[in-house]
């Protein structure tokens, strides 16, 4: 989740890693650091099996004990507690970053919700939004109900929209201009075709591991404010 201030992101809910923040299908999400020594002192865990956990085996994929992808956990929540945990965890969570987010913003104008399951999941959407009429959000539940562009009411003090996104072609966008403007290495020459090739590469296992083919649709919220820091 993202905090925008006049089109800059002035805060995330991201650490240094994207196990940090909010959890998602398999990645933990933010957790308390003394658990990694706890794991090690009592169950011996080694530091690459801590980090597969929180990467691989944690999130709603974790809590549930059936899967991190939002959908199939909506379709059995009423017969799988794990399933109505995991999604009541993760909205609650959504709902707290959208509060921080605010603080950081010293308010909110428009909040923004993309990513496969935030532009297709009405039910997460209405979840998310419960509890913050204090905010000033207001949802048109038929508006919402069909992923219209703006689906919050005349009432509400914050616009709502829901706007498609592709956050691996930006990826592989930015990757190609950085590659195509033989940007200078810290070594002191240009990017050579091998240097390049390298590159290519290395662009393809990352995202291979942003976005592994566990993951289900993610989730993305923005509160982008034209209000002055």
């Amino acid at each position: 989740m993202t905090a925008v201030n006049a089109g800059s992101s002035c805060d995330t809910s991201m650490g240094l890693t994207p196990a940090g923040g909010m959890m998602m299908a398999c990645r933990s999400g933010d957790i308390d650091p003394g658990l990694a020594w706890r794991l090690r002192h009592d169950h011996q865990l080694s530091s690459a099996q801590f980090n597969h956990m929180v990467n691989r085996e944690s999130g709603l994929q974790g809590v549930s004990g059936l899967s991190g992808d939002l959908r199939l956990l909506l379709e059995c929540e009423a017969v799988e507690a794990g399933a109505a945990d995991a999604l009541a965890m993760f909205c609650y969570q959504a709902r707290k970053q959208v509060c921080a987010m605010a603080a950081a913003l010293e308010g909110i104008e428009t909040l923004v919700f993309s990513g496969g399951a935030g532009e297709h999941l009405a039910t997460l959407r209405t979840r998310i939004c419960t509890g913050l009429a204090f905010l000033g959000i207001e949802l048109d539940q038929a508006l919402n109900a069909v992923h219209a562009p703006i689906i919050s009411t005349g009432r509400s003090s914050v616009a709502v929209r829901v706007i498609h996104t592709d956050e691996q072609w930006m990826i592989a966008h930015e990757m190609r201009n950085l590659l195509d403007n033989s940007i200078p290495s810290t070594s002191g020459g240009v990017v050579t075709p091998a240097s390049e090739n390298h590159a290519e590469h290395a662009l393809d296992e990352a995202l291979t591991e942003t976005f592994p083919s566990s993951d289900p649709v993610a989730v993305a919220i923005q509160v982008p404010s034209s209000r002055p820091l």
